[in-house]
């Protein structure tokens, strides 16, 4: 009778093939795996950008205003509030604001006390520390919230990811001229954002927004680290475009910047850069968004983030979360930013398929 013989181990072609299984299988994974963290960070920092436009839409029913770039119940500062934001210092920011909206309420109460309803200077405030350590300023409290996950923690507690558009390029911020009531900006150097310094500081309204709610960016991301404190009303907003350059628009096509006249052009050699993620690079490792050393505005990152292909979410003015690639059209860019351009730029384009 013949005896039947179990084998014991692989033939040779069995463990090559089972080696190539495995090889491929742990090339799946690694590929995968990275992708599935990245679309969950997208994900997070996509809901915490709906909890910011749910927080400004309830703040608009509350007040019928969007909220002011930055914020004082400082009698001499509200009768004639800083026109820069270099000069705001002693100010809130935009997002103080939001804080009852952010279900913050309680915090909202203690910096409300600490800072005698907003009068005192941001800069002397100090607020109750956890578990009754002690006081803190309030630039040390982290809001998650307030955070995109794809960016590494900042070296500051009180980082956060989340930024007004207030301009599409910082001069209208930093040289604004005195208008006809001595406290606002003259017509043709109006901030063109939706969040900007405003008589009296309550904020501008939503029927300002004349380009269409859908079509006009409110708050983006940002990956700054060193100045991007929530509660700083000097980092809580970004430009559009690289404050270094020169002016994105032809202005000799128009004479109303930034009203603009229905023939308004980009300027074909210069200043036609976003500043989307445009930032220290491994050619040019120097060059930031706004490097003018120990400047209050100064910036390494601008509207960026840390999310795969460069894309970077926004709050639109319809308060929906849009997704903008970093190739985006520099001219629909400009339009989406500006509230009031009335240009005939066609709105952002529609996310692109994977």
């Amino acid at each position: 009778m013949p005896h039947s013989h179990r084998r014991c181990a692989f033939t040779r072609v069995e463990f090559v093939v089972v080696a190539i299984i495995i090889a491929v299988a742990i090339t799946f994974f690694i590929m995968v795996i990275p992708r599935a963290g990245g679309a969950a960070y997208r994900n997070h920092c996509q809901n915490n950008q709906r909890l910011i436009g749910i927080a400004l839409s309830n703040y608009q029913v509350a007040h019928r205003v969007f909220p002011p770039l930055y914020y004082s119940n400082d009698p001499a500062l509200k009768e004639r509030p800083p026109l820069s934001p270099v000069d705001a210092a002693a100010s809130y920011s935009w997002q103080t604001r939001l804080l009852p909206f952010l279900e913050q309420p309680e915090f909202h109460r203690e910096l409300t006390a600490a800072s005698q309803k907003f009068t005192l200077p941001s800069t002397d405030v100090k607020v109750p520390g956890p578990g009754g350590a002690g006081t803190m300023s309030p630039r040390e409290v982290i809001f998650k919230q307030l955070r995109c996950p794809a960016v590494p923690d900042s070296p500051t507690p009180g980082n956060g990811n989340y930024v007004a558009t207030s301009v599409t390029r910082l001069p209208l911020l930093t040289e604004l001229v005195k208008g006809e009531e001595g406290v606002l900006p003259a017509f043709k150097r109006e901030p063109d954002g939706v969040i900007v310094p405003e008589h009296g500081m309550n904020g501008i309204s939503p029927q300002r927004m004349q380009d269409g709610s859908s079509k006009t960016i409110v708050v983006i991301e940002s990956r700054e680290a060193a100045r991007s404190d929530w509660y700083d009303p000097q980092q809580s907003f970004v430009a559009g475009f690289v404050p270094s350059d020169s002016t994105p628009i032809d202005e000799a096509s128009s004479n109303y910047y930034p009203y603009f006249a229905p023939d308004w052009t980009f300027n074909p050699t210069a200043g036609n850069r976003t500043a989307l993620n445009f930032g220290p690079t491994p050619e040019k490792p120097q060059q930031a968004y706004n490097g003018t050393k120990g400047d209050p505005l100064e910036r390494t990152w601008g509207p960026s983030s840390g999310h795969e292909e460069g894309v970077v979410l926004a709050v639109m003015g319809d308060l929906s979360v849009q997704t903008i690639w970093p190739d985006v059209d520099p001219k629909v860019f400009f339009a989406a930013i500006t509230a009031r351009g009335s240009e005939t730029v066609p709105t952002l384009p529609p996310p692109k398929l994977p």
